[in-house]
């Protein structure tokens, strides 16, 4: 099985050539024995696949025969029973009662995509026949709808009727968002998963056609009392919502209202989507939204990246000795944020050859063309004159011992996030160290992109010019207006004057000069 993995710097891939495609997929993992085991799990289904010959629709097809196969030997069962009238109902209730037991567990199954084909026909065959019973027991219980009928049993709903699962409806919308854009991030597609995963969990409402305005609220509502990400915790996992509901947390333990508005932003764009090819007649997630407080974060003065530069990473002897954290890597990441202003995302991607020289100026280069490697916008990818302050700390000299190591990556000590290549970055600087060494941060709203803000800020304040700062910090040039449209940016030599100007007051980063080798150096796997 070995020769289905390959390597590329850190990071183990599954490659294998089927049907003359090449199907290369990262494993988001550098430990070679846990490598081996997910490729093998991706070699068995794909032969599963291979050998039962179903794609998708296929598969969504057959689903929805056997859920109609298995509704109507469950109707005719019912009608058959030989019970009173008035013990109906309650006999409804407590099979719906069964049918809920495991009900969130399938739909985690189905939407995390983690069954091979035949287990999942089979899931979502299940998943359609709970959903056509629910519809039954809706109708039985409605005096208005049983007048209705020509008898007093409740007529079958037709199981020639077009029944959507969301998540089907889901799949097609994002494939749709691939086609017309296809640099969408995968983080991107993962948060629509979430957020109809979310919903069907809440609402327990599968199919597109039962969605209504009132689920819609029901899932917004409940969604505010809910633990944040509280499938992604592991003390709220084996926990019901119901269960969920009764813990009343406090509101910092609860999602915020740009969390909770980026869901039903999600979902509203997907219903937009099938009302577009008539699977939908309306939006039921418009006029939703949540009032959101700005969350600006503040940038750090002068007097915070004194604090910062002489934090425990700086000056600690003890947390310098760490070899988790007091490591080459966890030093230059801040600096490198404090010079550059680039976010930290951009930082932990780097490699080394992204530093380079043009027109003899020492560069740095943030782009999106390696494996993995993503930025915010178009104009995220750029490159920069590296500062000399960066130069004076020795950071190409660093550059240069990584190479000679064969190390790829600048910061090869901070692992790359398997959502977001700076969440592992970002949970250390955020929460663990920020806690550690500057707790009142957090309420002053200062976070790691709070060093791109000081960044920008102090530029401004050491008149560097508007244009150039945009390109250097990858923001649009929105001051250039259809200008931009002609302009192929400035020269790195134009770029360095402006940088030149660059310098921060009431603090000198020199004090620091020489640090970094004193700290664990990064060692090749």
């Amino acid at each position: 099985m070995t020769h289905y993995l390959i390597q590329r710097g850190s990071t183990y891939y599954f490659n294998r050539r089927l049907h003359g495609k090449l199907i290369r997929l990262s494993l988001k993992l550098t430990d070679r024995k846990q490598a081996k085991e997910h490729a093998l799990l991706i070699y068995i289904h794909l032969n599963r696949c291979v050998r039962q010959k179903m794609n998708p629709k296929q598969i969504q097809d057959e689903a929805k025969r056997l859920a109609s196969e298995l509704y109507e030997d469950w109707v005719l069962g019912f009608e058959a029973l030989d019970i009173p009238e008035r013990e109906r109902l309650a006999y409804l209730e407590s099979m719906q009662e069964s049918d809920d037991g495991g009900y969130s567990d399938l739909c985690e199954l189905v939407y995390d995509g983690k069954l091979d084909d035949e287990r999942l026909r089979d899931a979502k065959a299940d998943l359609l026949f709970v959903e056509m019973k629910r519809a039954y027991v809706r109708k039985y219980r409605n005096p208005r709808l049983q007048l209705e009928s020509d008898t007093a049993s409740v007529s079958a709903p037709a199981t020639s009727a077009k029944v959507i699962l969301i998540g089907d409806a889901l799949e097609e919308f994002l494939q749709e968002k691939q086609a017309k854009d296809p640099s969408i991030k995968t983080a991107t597609l993962d948060e629509y998963r979430a957020a109809v995963r979310d919903f069907c969990e809440i609402t327990e409402i599968q199919t597109v056609s039962e969605v209504t305005h009132d689920s819609a609220k029901h899932f917004r509502n409940t969604l505010k009392e809910l633990p944040k990400q509280h499938r992604a915790k592991s003390q709220y996992k084996s926990m019901s919502i119901t269960d969920l509901l009764r813990l009343n947390l406090p509101d910092s333990q609860k999602p915020s209202p740009k969390t909770i508005n980026g869901k039903l932003a999600n979902l509203s764009s997907l219903f937009d989507y099938l009302i577009q090819t008539d699977a939908a007649s309306k939006n039921p997630f418009t006029g939703l939204q949540l009032r959101a407080e700005t969350n600006s974060y503040e940038a750090f003065t002068s007097a915070d990246l004194k604090t910062i530069f002489s934090s425990a990473i700086y000056s600690d002897p003890k947390y310098r000795r760490s070899t988790r954290t007091g490591t080459q890597s966890h030093w230059w990441l801040m600096v490198l944020a404090a010079f550059t202003g680039a976010r930290i995302g951009e930082l932990v991607q780097l490699r080394t050859q992204d530093i380079n020289e043009t027109a003899e100026i020492p560069t740095l280069t943030i782009t999106d063309d390696g494996e993995d490697m993503s930025v915010k916008t178009n104009a995220g990818i750029r490159t920069l004159p590296i500062h000399a302050a960066l130069i004076d700390l020795g950071f190409l000299d660093y550059v240069e011992r990584l190479k000679k190591a064969g190390i790829n990556r600048i910061l090869p000590q901070i692992k790359m996030g398997t959502k977001k290549p700076g969440e592992v970055a970002s949970k250390w600087s955020n929460e663990r160290y920020r806690e550690r060494c500057f707790p009142q941060f957090k309420e002053e709203k200062k976070v790691f992109h709070s060093f791109r803000h000081a960044f920008i800020s102090q530029s401004l304040r050491c008149d560097m010019d508007i244009h150039k700062l945009q390109q250097m910090v990858g923001h649009e040039p929105k001051y250039l207006n259809e200008t931009a449209t002609y302009s192929d940016g400035f020269s790195m030599q134009q770029l360095k004057t402006e940088m030149d100007k660059f310098q921060y007051n009431g603090f000198r980063i020199s004090d620091i000069k020489g640090g970094w080798r004193e700290l664990t150096p990064p060692i090749l796997n």
